[in-house]
């Protein structure tokens, strides 16, 4: 959206280890995400949060709680949790960590934010990354944890994807109306909308993650059309959905003036959006 309508917040983000500036391309992606489930698999749960934002949004959802059923719930996994991977009780463990079950697919590559997915031995996970402190790092995660170790992935859910769509157009479409209610109504109340920021070079050019949170996304709903500068008739809404299964979906909106990558989940029967990563459009 309008760089002109947020406000800069001077916060240095402790962000992962800095590698040698990486380019903005595919193979450089696929390369973190490479580097990331390598990681993984040997137990190297440093490694792991050397190619992941502290500030990491990464969801599952889950349908029991304390062992007993109960209605969806997503539950978020911190940074710290990270550390798992360092412990005997990552089942992903193997000396042949170069050789275990990684499938990526980039779906998407911009200034300095991606849209990627891969499947590994025990998870589907859909993520964003951006180019933080310029490394490739995930920012956000949805993931869907396997019944087993090497167990098939949930297959794509076609009769799912218009659905996904039409929540995707209501959240557009509400800021074009400066209807709040409207696009915090298609978001999840753990909401996590941001965006990769630098700062001006008198500041030291670091980099940080501007938050928008579900609370304000209302108010911004609110007043990012008052003016009228976006007829809301001929303003474009265009949506590619790029992966959904029964439980979570990523897709991205190019709206008037920005994009916005999403992961959505399916919660008691409605689709959320949980995680935005966003970018303005060049010009």
């Amino acid at each position: 959206m309008n760089r002109a309508m947020w406000m800069t917040l001077p916060v240095v983000a402790a962000g992962a280890v800095c590698h040698a500036a990486e380019p903005v391309t595919e193979q450089a992606v696929e390369n973190a995400l490479r580097e990331y489930v390598t990681a993984k698999y040997a137990g190297d749960a440093e490694g792991v949060r050397d190619r992941t934002h502290h500030a990491i949004s990464r969801y599952a959802l889950e349908d029991t709680y304390w062992g007993q059923p109960c209605d969806d719930w997503l539950r978020r996994y911190n940074w710290d949790v990270l550390r798992f991977y360092g412990t005997d009780r990552n089942n992903t463990r193997t000396d042949a960590p170069e050789d275990a079950r990684l499938e990526i697919e980039v779906f998407d590559v911009a200034r300095w934010s991606a849209a990627a997915m891969f499947v590994s031995e025990d998870a589907v996970d859909l993520v964003h990354l951006v180019l933080f402190d310029g490394s490739w790092v995930v920012v956000d995660s949805a993931v869907t944890v396997l019944p087993q170790n090497g167990a098939e992935p949930p297959a794509q859910d076609e009769s799912e994807r218009d659905a996904v769509r039409r929540v995707v157009e209501d959240y557009c479409r509400g800021f074009y109306a400066v209807d709040g209610g409207k696009v915090q109504g298609t978001c999840h109340p753990g909401l996590s909308k941001r965006e990769m920021r630098t700062s001006s070079p008198e500041d030291g050019s670091f980099s940080f993650m501007r938050s928008i949170t579900y609370e304000e996304i209302e108010i911004l709903g609110d007043i990012y059309n008052r003016s009228g500068h976006i007829d809301a008739e001929t303003a474009p809404v265009e949506i590619d959905v790029y992966y959904v299964d029964g439980d979570m979906a990523a897709a991205k909106l190019t709206a008037d003036g920005w994009f916005d990558y999403f992961h959505l989940f399916k919660v008691n029967g409605d689709w959320k959006i949980a995680n935005i990563i966003f970018e303005p459009l060049p010009g």
